[in-house]
Parts: C-alpha cells; structure tokens; sequence
C-alpha cells in the first residue's frame, strides 16, 4: 500500500497527489506499474476533476483567493471559467 503511512493525516488531494506521484514515475522510468489499474483510473478521475473546477484544489484557493475575488469574482465556479477567464 502506497501514502498510506501518513493517510490519515492527508487531505484527498494530497494522496491524489501522492499516487500521481508514484503512476508518473513509474511511466518516467519505464518500469512496472505497482498502482492498480483500479486505483490509476480513479486518480486520473480525480486530477481531471481538479482541473475542471478550482474549488476542488484547496492550495489554489489558499494561494490565490484574493486574485480570484478580484479578477474572477463574477465568474461562475466549475468547467475551468476560473482558470481561463483572463487568459
């Protein structure tokens, strides 16, 4: 089992984070997955879900909270608006 040694400490997107970790460098090195298929499939869900909407990345929101009431506070939440309406 993988990032579980500190999983209950973890929110879900830092063990979202943790496994993507571990599928990249498994890829980058061209060596055996040891992450399920299961388990692949679900965190690509999960990064894929983050990326449609930024309230699902709690370190976005903390980081740029300000920036967004200010150049996005009119913008409806979810399908990337936030991220791409200013660029």
């Amino acid at each position: 089992m993988y990032c579980h040694d500190k999983a209950a400490q973890q929110s879900k997107p830092q063990i979202v984070h943790c496994l993507s970790e571990r599928i990249r460098d498994a890829v980058l090195s061209e060596s055996s997955h040891d992450i399920s298929d299961v388990c692949r499939s679900q965190v690509n869900f999960e990064l894929l879900s983050e990326s449609e909407d930024v309230r699902l990345r709690p370190e976005i929101i903390r980081a740029c909270a300000l920036d967004i009431k200010v150049h996005c506070g009119d913008t409806k939440p979810g399908i990337k608006r936030t991220i791409f309406q200013k660029f």
